[in-house]
């Protein structure tokens, strides 16, 4: 005569709830989840934000951000006056800033 299979409480009966207990309760252990899908989705985000190119003046201004300090510092803000700085030192830009320039002109 065949034996009746055991039933799922008692396929696992070896294991006692002690020993399943990791010392975390329910509620802490989904804190914990929201909190690391939390980062996730933060991190994602500030991957989105740097992936896409920039265009415009966000270009020009971070390709140039350091050209601005080293030559153009004391120009006047607004009305294309550190644009007209940075064109007057053409030759002494760097590679990244001369390439913004010349897109920036093209468009």
């Amino acid at each position: 005569m065949r034996s009746k299979p055991a039933s799922r409480a008692t396929e696992f009966a070896f294991l006692d709830r002690s020993e399943m207990d990791i010392g975390i309760t329910h509620e802490a252990l989904m804190k914990i989840c929201i909190a690391a899908m939390a980062l996730s989705l933060l991190s994602l985000a500030g991957f989105a934000q740097t992936s896409e190119p920039q265009s415009g003046k966000g270009q020009l201004k971070g390709a140039c951000s350091a050209d601005v300090q080293k030559f153009c510092a004391d120009a006047p803000r607004g009305k294309g006056q550190v644009r007209g700085c940075l064109a007057s030192h053409q030759g002494e830009l760097s590679e990244t800033c001369k390439a913004a320039m010349a897109a920036r002109t093209k468009n």
